[in-house]
């Protein structure tokens, strides 16, 4: 039989019960969620193939379709990043032959335009300081 080494209790704390204070959260994210939502967040888990889940699914889904305003059959939640929303959303309402206007003034803004100059062959730019508003004109594309 094998001998196992002691274990090392020097780190081990005795917690207590989790306990933070409330915050308004006024940032671009994570914000506040509303109460139902932190309901929800504490009921139990249940499997992506449970028949409640897919019964839920097909509630968000026709959700989904009044917020956008739309019957196509494919509207799906989709759980990533903002920077994906903003290439879902382009992906699906820029045409090949649209001509897309980005204000660039910080990362996503860059990260967009990015996006843009490989997936549609004209896009234009503007350019601000990170902070600072576009000043207003009237703009032509070049």
């Amino acid at each position: 039989m094998t001998a196992h080494p002691a274990l090392n209790e020097y780190h081990r704390l005795q917690t207590t019960q989790l306990d933070v204070p409330p915050r308004l959260l006024l940032g671009p994210g994570p914000s506040n969620a509303h109460p139902r939502v932190l309901q929800a967040l504490s009921m139990r888990q249940i499997g992506h193939l449970d028949p409640c889940f897919i019964g839920l699914m097909n509630e968000v889904q026709s959700l989904l379709r009044y917020a956008w305003q739309t019957d196509n059959t494919m509207t799906i939640p989709v759980s990533a990043t903002g920077s994906a929303a903003m290439e879902a959303t382009l992906a699906n309402t820029v045409e090949p032959r649209d001509i897309v206007l980005v204000g660039v003034n910080g990362y996503f803004g860059h990260r967009l335009m990015i996006w843009l100059v490989v997936t549609v062959p004209i896009s234009d730019r503007l350019t601000s300081l990170g902070g600072r508003c576009f000043p207003s004109m009237n703009y032509e594309p070049v």
